[in-house]
């Protein structure tokens, strides 16, 4: 639908997960790492419709406001710097003509002079390929602050429409505003109302001298999202403390008739969207509130009270309940008790919690039975804490809108609608819902649940029974085969991801859409030259197609259907061949296999790969150009910063994860420096292996290996990167290349700078160059990013995986392909300290020799250690004097040191092993 009219949806953001925010004086809580809280919005509604409008709120000060936010906000980590508040759109930079780009800059630049005026900073931009278009001020600029010891429940009543109060026993005492400082234990709230903006017709309204201006003229069909962050470092390193999402759906008078009729019956019914087969759920979902608030009296009390004698809100949340407790300490996060709520009903024994499943599960529409069945007994003993683990190794999104999640537990996998693992993971502890909006947001949902479920398994018979009937991959697959030319079948679009698309053969090509949100990508893929090979996905029939190319896609269909889908992609060729492959499963004792891809690429026919060899060559080494990044490269799911090219994501990679990242690290560094100047067949085959490193297991890395292990990937990513897409030989390609070429690794994408300065650099010091982060370009994520929101499915591994320990020698082992370093590069592996350490000082001596310059008179250290001199060893005297004395103890007193001039920043056309 386009964003014209009529309604508009808000939902904050919640730990990676959507909770909707009514615009009918709506409350909703939310947290996150840095913050916790609740969210309140109150909007006009359109003349003639009926809503809980809260005229009185909206029209007490006399300014008629169209809407008002109230933001509580509990900070668990105390702000850095300024707090501010945001407006973004994050769907891509601002859409402006010569005219309406001249409109938006007067009206900023009249607003950036009013605010100046009042000592207020205001920051602005239309957005750019690094940056989002947005809008920033001050969180202290706002008209309302309230300060408060407790939480208070939204909405919050002032008697003035300017001011800042802080209530203590329950009454509001103004308070000056400069000398307000944020304290532990405080919550503060924010209040933000307007008239001059209508969400619903989604206009600028009554601007003087312009009138009303719609705003999808100047941003098209993007959402709005307000954010209350502070940075470090502007656009590197900021805390999001509190996200909303604005978006504008229409209303069923704006659909056809027979819609609108649908929408009723839903309404009517209570049959859940989920069931409404090729509805848009988001739009529905609106349509049926609008159904229910014509049936309902307006009314603008919307509390209850609750059994105590307190206010609680229609979401049943008492005042504070989304709180940790009482007790915490300022700032510091705390469990939230349901451990505890858990453990106490694992003493009562499985059929307590069983009843409570089914009653959950049990609640469905008529036509979807229930998957558990009550346990032979009432009292079932506890299993030891030890119990197996729960992995879900897949997630399938029907075509009909559906999400299914693929179980395996017990050497048995088994598919369950989404609502009925929300149901399990609701009584197991879950108060999240289902984000569907991003792969990341799923992929947080898929780990939320392995970990209630792992848990749930220590109740005996509690998982088998919830997997207990066989629900296979191939019954929830439409298989239609529309002709000669269409088919729908199930695509691997990422590891751990199946969605179900229309693909159409065009001529010689192969086409589909993929979709994520709102945003949708078109794949074509050339049909020549195609090979196809026989595979097996969560134990279902799969297609796995290689283009001339080089990249891989995954089709998963009955077995019905199979050799029907592959003669609509047969082409008479002759490089056109069949081979043979069992694709190695995500879960091992599920898997059905006859060897990984690199056994796979050996078992190709040698005729086939004879005849690709050539082209493939002529591909994999095209040169570093605009045509190459933004179409060969590009990630249709949107997963990372658009401009990243991501050298191992060429193909799914579907093998289960390596025991010892270290040795795949070694094993890739040795297969990279081999692969220079080889032929495009055997750098195929290099991709292939590096793929591994998607799902790479590092948690059990200790400091040790984990150090070698980055060094090794950064090293391999540099050789591969160049292999591919030829060497840059200009300073401005030389900083592009750093910034954009990237790996996969345990679920997230690192270039090579982000491994560089964020992964091997992050406890060390910061570079001494003028304007660093104009250079430096990295992707911010936090903790929690890192923890719960990967890319793909892969292993869980903690945020201190992606930061290893300081160690200055760093400076002289890590190498930059170029020659302002050494000409060879170690390899680490597993062994013993005194082996590692011999391994690094043999990397410093190399670089030594390659850079600087001993004599008996002087030393001249490489130019790196200037740039890094906040590395230097403890000691007395300049950082170049302790650099010398820590690379060469028997420096005879009084020797002159000094830094080598000049950084060459020429690549080498070949790097050795040391």
């Amino acid at each position: 639908f386009p964003m014209c009219a009529k309604h508009v949806r808000a939902r904050v953001s919640s730990y990676g997960h959507s909770n909707p925010l009514s615009q009918f004086a709506g409350v909703t809580p939310f947290r996150n790492e840095y913050g916790e809280g609740s969210a309140f919005f109150a909007h006009r509604p359109e003349p003639g419709t009926k809503g809980n409008s809260q005229e009185n709120r909206l029209n007490k000060f006399g300014s008629e406001w169209a809407f008002e936010i109230q933001v509580q906000c509990r900070f668990k980590k105390p702000p850095r710097g300024t707090l501010w508040f945001s407006c973004e759109l994050r769907d891509g930079p601002m859409k402006l003509n010569l005219v309406t780009r001249a409109l938006c800059r007067a009206l900023l630049s009249l607003m950036q002079k009013h605010a100046a005026k009042q000592g207020v900073e205001l920051r602005y931009s239309f957005g750019d390929a690094n940056n989002h278009p947005s809008i920033c001020v001050p969180v202290f600029a706002a008209d309302r602050l309230v300060v408060s010891d407790a939480p208070v429940q939204l909405p919050v009543d002032t008697e003035e429409d300017r001011g800042t109060w802080h209530i203590r026993d329950g009454k509001a005492v103004p308070i000056d505003r400069s000398a307000l400082k944020l304290e532990g234990g405080q919550h503060l709230t924010l209040f933000f109302a307007t008239s001059y903006i209508d969400w619903n017709s989604w206009t600028l309204c009554n601007i003087p001298g312009v009138g009303n201006l719609n705003l999808t003229q100047f941003w098209g069909n993007q959402a709005l999202h307000v954010v209350i962050f502070d940075e470090e470092a502007p656009n590197v390193d900021r805390h999001n403390f509190f996200e909303l999402e604005l978006a504008s759906f229409p209303g069923r008078a704006d659909l056809p008739e027979s819609e609108a009729a649908k929408a009723a019956e839903l309404s009517r019914t209570g049959t859940p969207t989920w069931e409404s087969q090729g509805r848009d759920s988001e739009a529905a979902a609106v349509i049926v509130e609008e159904v229910i608030l014509e049936n309902s009296d307006a009314s603008d009390d919307t509390e209850t009270q609750s059994a105590e004698g307190g206010t609680q809100s229609q979401e049943g949340l008492s005042p504070g309940s989304y709180y940790s407790g009482e007790e915490d300490e300022p700032f510091e996060d705390v469990s939230d008790g349901s451990d505890d709520e858990y453990e106490r009903a694992m003493e009562r024994g499985t059929s307590y919690i069983s009843t409570r499943i089914l009653r959950n599960l049990n609640e469905m529409p008529s036509g979807h039975q229930s998957l558990l069945r009550p346990l032979s007994r009432d009292d079932c003993p506890v299993s030891e804490k030890g119990a197996l683990k729960v992995v879900i190794p897949w997630y399938f999104c029907a075509g009909s809108g559906d999400l299914w999640w693929c179980i395996a537990y017990n050497e048995k996998i088994c598919w369950r609608h989404d609502s009925q693992l929300r149901a399990l993971c609701t009584v197991l502890g879950s108060a999240s819902k289902t984000d569907t909006g991003s792969v990341q947001s799923l992929e947080s949902t898929r780990r939320e649940a392995e970990q209630l479920l792992t848990l749930g398994a220590r109740a005996s018979g509690l998982l088998e029974e919830f997997t207990n009937d066989d629900v296979i991959l191939s019954s929830l697959l439409s298989a239609e085969v529309l002709g000669a030319n269409r088919a729908t079948v199930g695509v691997v679009e990422a590891e751990g991801r199946i969605v179900e698309r229309n693909v159409h053969v065009i001529g010689d090509t192969l086409e589909w859409h993929m979709q994520i949100g709102r945003r949708k990508s078109k794949i074509t893929i050339e049909l020549d030259q195609l090979q196809m090979r026989s595979a097996k996905v969560a134990d279902t029939e799969a297609l796995f197609l290689t283009t001339r190319e080089k990249r891989g896609y995954i089709f998963v269909l009955k077995s019905d259907y199979v050799e029907r889908v592959r003669n609509m992609l047969e082409r008479d060729s002759p490089a056109t061949k069949v081979s043979e492959i069992s694709v190695v499963s995500r879960t091992v004792a599920l898997a059905s296999c006859a060897g990984g891809a690199m056994s796979s690429l050996k078992a190709l026919p040698k005729r086939a790969g004879q005849a690709v060899k050539g082209a493939a060559g002529a591909v994999t080494r095209r040169s570093f150009s605009k045509d190459l990044e933004h179409n060969t490269w590009k990630d249709p799911l949107r997963r990372w910063p658009a401009h990243r090219i991501v050298i191992n994501n060429s193909e799914p990679y579907l093998a289960p994860p390596s025991e010892d990242p270290l040795s795949l690290s070694a094993r890739l560094l040795r297969a990279a420096v081999g692969s220079q100047n080889l032929p495009g067949s055997m750098v195929h085959e290099l991709t292939v292996l590096s793929g591994a490193l998607k799902c790479a297991k590092l948690v059990e890395l200790g400091p040790q290996d984990l150090w070698g292990f980055w060094v090794n990937v950064y090293h391999a990513l540099l050789i591969h990167s160049q292999i591919i897409l030829q060497r840059p030989k200009t300073l401005q390609a030389i900083v592009s290349f750093f910034n954009k070429c990237s790996y996969l690794v345990a679920g997230h994408v690192f270039s090579l700078v982000e491994i560089e300065h964020i992964v091997l650099r992050r406890h060390m010091s910061k570079p001494c160059v003028r304007l660093v982060r104009m250079i430096l370009r990295v992707w911010p994520r936090s903790d929690d990013d890192l923890e719960n929101r990967p890319c793909m499915a892969a292993p869980t591994c903690s945020a201190s995986c992606f930061g290893v320990r300081a160690d200055w020698r760093l400076n002289l082992v890590l190498n930059a392909g170029n020659f302002g370093s050494a000409d060879a590069l170690p390899v680490f592996e597993p062994c013993g300290q005194a082996a590692f350490n011999d391994s690094v000082q043999r990397a410093m001596n190399r670089t030594l020799s390659s850079c600087g310059s001993i004599s008996k008179d002087a030393v001249e250290l490489p130019y790196n250690l200037r740039r890094y001199r906040g590395d230097a060893p403890p000691g007395a005297g300049q950082e170049a004097d302790r650099w010398a004395r820590a690379l060469l103890p028997q420096l005879a007193a009084g020797t002159k040191v000094s830094y080598s001039g000049t950084y060459n920043w020429q690549m080498r056309e070949k790097l050795e092993l040391l």
